[in-house]
């Protein structure tokens, strides 16, 4: 080692050492002489010879000293010691600069080591400025040791004299004041703290906003759970804690995933939409008398609402929905107002509504209006008779005039006619082929279509068919015109028996039908017959058919009564035949006694001169009853549509036509189901469900922005109504939410009041389901802590180790160990330790460079501590007693201010 000193501490040093090495050098030499193995030396010899060796030795250590002296500014200033044998020395350890106080040993260093060594140096000019001055403190219990530190800030920390820090501010404060009156509260309510249990909750009171809030802590004591609410005192919010308990004991966990039905009670039961936050999105209209009711209603409309489309009121629409049996569906036309301006017919189901949309929307714009004052004549294309009823149709016609027996089997009544009868009507039934192939839904005119005719009332109902169809409409109106000529000239025929009944046609052949006493026809000629006793001598092979059976001659037209046994229950029909047996028209139905048939034929001829329509298209028929309708009519002869609620005068509804024309065909088609969302808007936008029949069930109390977000309302309904939640608050629940992917909870009353909320969000659904139910477990034992108190908790930390946290009420931490240790025990210890040393510790508040005395382990020691809280300096070896440390700490304050300071490699 090279040792660089100056002054007189040095040459004590140099004196020390040449000293040792005089006393080596000549006790071996004097012993130096020739004998017989060698040289022998003179003593006087001995001590020159051991003087040189010495000069040698001072030479090197000198030439040594210069070659480790720092050279330029580097050099360490030459500092003379008052104490004989003592000085400063600065040394690099370990690459860290290091300095100590040493007389001939090290009787002080200090603890913490600068980078550099002018950094050490101007440490040690610090200290001599310091130290002389500085004060003795000695300690002999643990202590509250109060500083500022070097940022401007204040800790604390409890400390056993020999420096041991057994509880530490767990924060820094801003200002003196602050700090001191966290260690007023430490040294006061510390040593009374309760130790709660290890897993075990804790409430407490703090206050927040000018308002006071209980609190939930959890088991590490930080917050779980809090009031929703503010109190405006301590007492009322500590009150509020066994509501809280009271209401979380029965309190059902409801999770709303974005809507939710709620069942509620008031003076009736309703239900309502709501989303994810609470927020009412629809309430009932109408009220149930029990919950069975809403439940119903409510499960109907989740049901529905998936499935339909919305609507948006002000905006003309085609809603189509199915009818209450299921057997079909129908359809309405609603205007920008919210009228049904039309609709399909009541009773009228149809398995294609959509079919029924779709002509209606392409053909009303150019339908003509027709009107039957009380009855009419029309003309149609018979390719359309397929879209009517069967007891509009000259099919079924035929087939109702062709009977020969009672059973009802068919034959062609065009076989007793002769061949003019042949060319003027029809050759028989249609053949049944598909009237789409000649006409589509517009009914354009095909050249090939036959045509039939009816006659109808101004109520739709049908009072007689022509029978055989002609080739174009003016055939159909000279068989109309010929029709009124003949019924107005025929008679009634009720039949009483049986009989022939013979006939001459225009070209002057004869034919015969025998008729049993109802009317229906048993046999007709097979051919015509040249003369009239050649049709008596054929009729004569029937009398075994017909025994007693009167001939008649027919000379004149006549409506003849016939019994129709093809219906469920037998009625009567009419015909009307001319005075040729050509059949000319009959009733569309039968009725149940021959007077009603006789009253149908009466009605008949009272219209017999109605006016007469060409049909070959749809049309609008107005009509009259209080107010005025109008039906939407096809040529087959088939309602298609009718008006909503009719109107006061026709002019008006003429008017309200032309409006209807306008929207009809743009109009978009929507599927309304049993119930169905509409969005309105009211001076701003709302919600609201109707059911099939437009009467609202439900709306929303609380209006959107505009009309996109109202549709995001309800988009968000149909998407998730059908697995929302039906739930029914009676009591309090606990409603987990999700805002922005973060999940957190609230308990709120059966009058959607909060009364106690999370602290922090968590990030999944099964993460706060967790959360609820730890505060289950712990709410109902935790304990309070007084909110002018403290108390100590035991929790395990992340890594596995335990430790104690000393709280306020409040849940703010007070104090916390300096280590953590390995067991609950050790951690239980140590917060005994603490407690105690808080009993009757004193508090310093460091303000200047102080000498403290200590006793460790049983010696006594010193050290030299800032105000910042640092030692600076502290004895290398121990004291048996005070005094002796007293001592050593007096050496110390004499060496400093003077000692030299030597650079040690």
């Amino acid at each position: 080692m090279a040792c660089s000193s100056v002054g007189y501490g040095s040459s004590v040093a140099v004196a020390g050492i040449l000293e040792h090495a005089a006393t080596a050098s000549a006790g071996t030499l004097s012993w130096v002489s020739w004998s017989e193995r060698g040289l022998e030396l003179h003593p006087v010899v001995s001590a020159l010879l051991g003087l040189a060796v010495l000069g040698i030795v001072y030479s090197l250590v000198r030439f040594l000293r210069s070659q480790h002296e720092p050279a330029g500014d580097d050099a360490s200033p030459i500092l003379e010691t008052a104490d004989e044998g003592g000085h400063v020395d600065v040394r690099q350890v370990d690459g860290d600069w290091a300095w100590r106080v040493r007389r001939l040993e090290t009787v002080a260093q200090s603890v913490d080591r600068p980078n550099s060594q002018a950094e050490a140096t101007d440490r040690i000019e610090s200290l001599r400025d310091v130290v002389a001055d500085a004060s003795v403190r000695e300690l002999s219990e643990p202590a509250v040791r109060l500083f500022e530190t070097e940022d401007g800030t204040w800790r604390w920390t409890l400390a056993r004299p020999d420096g041991t820090i057994l509880a530490d501010a767990p924060q820094a404060f801003d200002d003196r004041e602050e700090a001191e009156s966290a260690v007023a509260f430490l040294t006061t309510r510390g040593p009374d703290a309760d130790a709660l249990e290890v897993g075990t909750g804790a409430f407490t009171v703090v206050r927040r906003g000018g308002r006071w809030h209980w609190r939930l802590l959890d088991a590490k004591r930080d917050p779980l759970a809090e009031s929703a609410a503010g109190y405006p005192n301590p007492e009322r919010a500590d009150a509020a804690i066994d509501r809280f308990l009271e209401a979380l004991e029965s309190a059902r966990v409801l999770c709303v995933d974005h809507v939710g039905v709620e069942l509620h009670a008031d003076d009736e039961w309703g239900w309502r939409l709501v989303d994810e936050d609470d927020e009412v999105l629809v309430d009932s209209v109408g009220g149930f008398e029990d919950r069975h009711g809403a439940e119903d209603e409510a499960d109907a409309v989740r049901e529905a609402l998936a499935t339909a489309d919305v609507t948006v009121a002000g905006e003309p629409t085609y809603e189509r929905f199915p009818v209450e049996s299921g057997d079909g569906g129908r359809w309405r036309l609603v205007d920008d107002t919210g009228r049904i301006v039309a609709h399909s017919p009541d009773g009228s189901p149809s398995d294609e509504p959509t079919r029924g949309i779709d002509s209606f929307a392409d053909t009303v714009g150019e339908a003509p209006v027709l009107e039957a004052e009380e009855a009419a004549y029309e003309v149609f294309p018979a390719m359309d008779v397929g879209d009517v009823s069967p007891t509009d149709s000259a099919e079924f016609t035929e087939s109702a005039v062709v009977r020969t027996d009672g059973e009802g089997a068919d034959a062609s009544p065009d076989e007793s006619r002769d061949g003019d009868q042949n060319e003027d009507n029809s050759s028989g039934p249609r053949d049944g082929s598909d009237s789409s192939e000649a006409t589509d839904s517009s009914g354009a005119t095909d050249d090939r279509r036959e045509w039939g005719w009816r006659l109808v009332s101004e109520d739709r109902t049908v009072l007689a068919l022509g029978i055989g169809l002609v080739s174009d409409p003016d055939a159909a109106e000279v068989a109309i015109d010929r029709v009124r000529e003949r019924a107005a000239a025929a008679e009634i025929v009720v039949p009483e028996e049986a009989a022939f009944r013979l006939y001459r046609t225009d070209s002057g052949e004869w034919r015969w039908r025998l008729l049993d006493e109802n009317g229906s026809l048993l046999a007709d000629s097979d051919a015509a017959h040249d003369s009239r006793g050649e049709a008596a001598e054929a009729m004569l092979t029937l009398t075994d058919r017909a025994t007693g059976a009167d001939v008649v001659e027919v000379d004149a037209p006549a409506f003849e009564l016939y019994a129709d046994e093809t219906e469920d229950e037998a009625g009567w029909r009419w015909r009307l035949v001319d005075d040729a047996g050509k059949h000319l028209a009959l009733g569309s139905r039968a009725h149940p006694t021959t007077a009603g048939a006789q009253e149908a034929v009466e009605r008949v001829c009272k219209d017999l001169e109605a006016s007469v329509h060409c049909v070959e298209r749809p049309f609008v028929q107005p009509y009259a009853t209080d107010v005025w309708h109008w039906r939407y009519v096809f040529p087959g002869g088939e309602v298609v549509a009718v008006d909503g609620d009719g109107y006061a005068t026709r002019d008006e509804l003429l008017d309200h036509l032309e409006e209807l024309r306008a929207v009809a065909g743009d109009a978009p088609v929507t599927d309304v189901g049993d119930y169905f969302l509409q969005l309105y808007d009211r001076g701003a936008w709302h919600v609201r469900v109707l059911e099939r029949d437009r009467e609202p069930v439900a709306d929303s109390s609380v209006p959107f922005l505009d009309q996109e977000s109202a549709r995001d309302v309800v988009d968000t309904i149909r998407e998730h109504v059908t697995d929302a939640p039906v739930f029914t608050v009676d009591g309090t629940a606990l409603r987990l939410e999700c805002d922005d992917g973060d999940w957190d909870w609230r308990l709120v009353t059966a009058g959607r009041k909060p009364v106690a909320a999370g602290i922090d969000g968590v990030e999944s659904e099964g993460a706060v389901r967790e959360v609820v139910d730890e505060v289950r477990r712990l709410a109902p034992l935790a304990d309070r802590i007084d909110r002018t108190g403290a108390s100590f908790v035991l929790e395990e930390t992340d890594d596995g180790g335990w430790r104690w946290r000393l709280l306020a009420a409040d849940g703010r931490v007070v104090a916390t160990p300096a280590d953590e240790v390995a067991s609950p025990d050790e951690a239980r210890e140590a917060l005994e330790t603490v407690r105690s040393a808080l009993e009757d510790t004193t508090v310093l508040t460091l303000e200047a460079t102080t000498f403290e005395l200590y006793v460790d382990d049983g010696d006594w020691r010193w050290r030299l501590v800032d105000d910042h809280d640092a030692t600076v300096l502290e004895s290398v070896r121990p004291f048996e007693g005070r005094t002796e440390a007293m001592a050593g700490l007096e050496e110390v304050r004499r060496i400093v201010p003077e000692g030299e300071l030597s650079i040690v490699d």
